[in-house]
């Protein structure tokens, strides 16, 4: 059964909730076995305040299965206004992101998705708005935004992938392009999929891609837009390298080195190459 919203709601918060599956660090569908209580301190837990000590919210899970992102939960920091003991036993859809003050995955607001009539339906989000008619999203729906975001799926739709150095970083209420955007300048070390004499490329940040610092080390998937370039799917887009390891986001550590993925990126354009090719002699 979908959204009752009207259209243009509706699609809004199916696109927000779409935008929460892509861009979190990891995804998991889960039981809530228990929730318990830990210290820690405000700061720890936000990142910002004082060291006062306060109490969280803990969820045990089980069943987990992963859907994108790296790592595999058995616990997560859970915001209480998500009301964490009412979850105890239910099937459920974290996005989660890492904290890495605490060491560990915690979900926040409109982040947690629940069964209803088969499908993954967003927690409350107003007062008032009865279960039936918050947006949701099908199984096969949650598996082609997965699929969008792939590693294979990026590298078929991407114009560019480069490896380099970023060289500035600018607000774009300074440059031209939508404002709370930043205008990425990077020096190209390779260049994976594109002009092999590109030397530079300049991008705009989306709201949802990894903040990025002069000279890091990324490597970026990039679709030109008009005269310029912008990263595909958001954080996915666009990944760290520190000498030899890759990060995703700002703070997840991926499970294989730069040059395994930089190896797996050449492949996954070598044989897109090969089957676009293919199929054109058809």
């Amino acid at each position: 059964m979908g959204s009752t919203f009207p259209a243009s709601l509706g699609k809004s918060r199916r696109l927000g909730a779409f935008n929460w599956v892509a861009n979190s660090d990891c995804v998991v569908e889960c039981v809530i076995k228990s929730i318990h209580i830990e210290t820690t301190t405000l700061h720890q837990y936000e990142g910002v305040g004082d060291d006062r000590e306060i109490d969280m919210f803990v969820a045990e899970l089980s069943d987990v299965v992963v859907h994108r992102g790296f790592g595999s939960p058995r616990e997560v920091a859970m915001d209480f206004e998500l009301g964490p003991r009412r979850w105890v036993g239910q099937h459920v859809l974290l996005c989660c992101d890492w904290n890495p003050r605490l060491r560990m995955f915690g979900v926040g607001r409109q982040r947690l998705f629940h069964r209803l009539y088969g499908r993954w339906a967003e927690t409350e989000r107003e007062m008032g708005i009865p279960p039936e008619q918050r947006a949701s999203f099908a199984d096969s729906e949650l598996d082609s935004v997965v699929d969008a975001n792939s590693l294979s799926s990026l590298s078929r739709a991407a114009d560019v992938i480069v490896v380099g150095r970023v060289a500035s970083v600018k607000d774009s209420s300074s440059t031209e392009g939508p404002s709370g955007h930043r205008f990425v300048t990077m020096d190209v070390n390779r260049v994976l999929k594109g002009d092999g004499g590109l030397g530079s490329v300049a991008f705009l940040r989306n709201w949802d891609s990894p903040y990025l610092e002069a000279d890091q080390t990324w490597i970026a998937f990039l679709r030109r837009d008009g005269d310029g370039y912008h990263p595909l799917g958001g954080c996915n887009g666009l990944l760290r390298f520190d000498r030899q390891a890759v990060y995703f986001g700002r703070y997840v550590r991926c499970p294989f080195p730069r040059n395994a993925l930089v190896e797996r990126v050449r492949r996954l354009v070598a044989m897109d190459r090969y089957q676009r090719r293919r199929a054109g002699r058809k």
